[in-house]
């Protein structure tokens, strides 16, 4: 059975490129990716992503009139 989801074969590589990137996933030659059994390399990608999300939140609170001060305070 073949399922077709009209994916671009370069958008799948892509996406496998960058997981191998981040160290989330490993490719052995012959035998397809695997996912890391190093967890932590996956928290910390996860951590970063999450601190840049935080990063443009403060920054657009900082836009709309938000102190730093506020903004400080408001996270304790």
């Amino acid at each position: 059975m073949h399922l077709s989801f009209g994916i671009n074969p370069n958008t799948i590589q892509k996406a496998y490129s960058e997981l191998e990137n981040k160290k989330i996933i490993a490719s052995v030659g012959g035998k397809g990716s695997f996912i890391s059994k190093d967890i932590s390399v996956v928290l910390d990608n996860k951590k970063q992503n999450l601190i840049k999300e935080i990063k443009l939140r403060i920054e657009e609170l900082q836009v709309m009139g938000m102190t730093k001060e506020e903004i400080v305070n408001l996270i304790k």
